[in-house]
């Protein structure tokens, strides 16, 4: 489904006439266009989709900024939206689990922690409308 279909399922649950492109001048087409990027992401943070799920074995950062009392700096990938779960040689945690913190440095965001070798799940930032699962679309 492409990315004008997906805007005319949310108008037509909304009673508002659908439109032909993303381009034309309709107030439609211009609030869509205001919105379409918040709301993807924060479709995409709300819940775990595997259609948006990522692994990755993050890079430690040679010198890290300011971590107080964590022993590791990792980047975070950019394309990010929110973290899962931290691996720790067959551990797992969770947000809730406190097991690490997310800070923004110049380039980025930077995951503190004091697990050597870190590995997270993640969501990605997905914008290939052809990936996204039919529930995440409605």
């Amino acid at each position: 489904m492409d990315k004008t279909s997906i805007v005319n399922v949310a108008l037509g649950r909304i009673g508002v006439a659908s439109v032909d492109s993303l381009e034309e001048k309709s107030q439609a087409a211009r609030t869509v266009n205001q919105f379409y990027d918040n709301v993807l992401d924060g479709g995409l943070r709300r819940y775990a989709w595997s259609f948006a799920a990522r692994m990755a074995e993050l890079a430690l950062l040679a010198e890290p900024e300011q971590n107080g009392k964590y022993r590791y700096a990792y980047r975070v990938p950019s394309d990010c939206v929110c973290v899962r779960r931290l691996y720790d040689n067959g551990f797992v945690y969770y947000p809730r689990d406190n097991k690490y913190k997310i800070i923004g440095d110049k380039d980025g965001r930077v995951l503190l922690t004091d697990i050597a070798g870190a590995v997270i799940e993640y969501t990605a930032y997905i914008t290939d409308t052809e990936l996204f699962d039919a529930m995440f679309v409605k």
